[in-house]
């Protein structure tokens, strides 16, 4: 509190620090899933501070063939468990 003025307007605003709308919204308090991927990608190019252009198309390139490796095997076990449980059904508890 100052002496003279009053009470003195905060350093940060309470919009800055408050917590409430991520806490209802269920959104991450923090960086770090972003801080992860990017020494995750990072060490992709090898940790270099300035990568050529060339070097950098290139992994992103190899980034994405592996990521649409990780997309065809999640669908190809979606699709078997999905047949699985097809298969294994059984009529005879359904009622009519």
């Amino acid at each position: 509190m100052d002496r003279r003025k009053g009470p003195r307007s905060p350093k940060y605003s309470i919009s800055l620090w408050n917590c409430y709308e991520s806490a209802s919204t269920l959104l991450p308090k923090t960086k770090n899933t972003v801080d992860g991927w990017h020494r995750g990608f990072s060490s992709l190019l090898g940790y270099a501070y300035h990568p050529t252009l060339w070097i950098f198309i290139e992994v992103l390139k190899d980034r994405q063939h592996l990521e649409d490796i990780k997309q065809e095997q999640f669908i190809s076990d979606c699709s078997k468990k999905i047949r699985n449980l097809t298969l294994s059904y059984n009529t005879n508890y359904v009622s009519e």
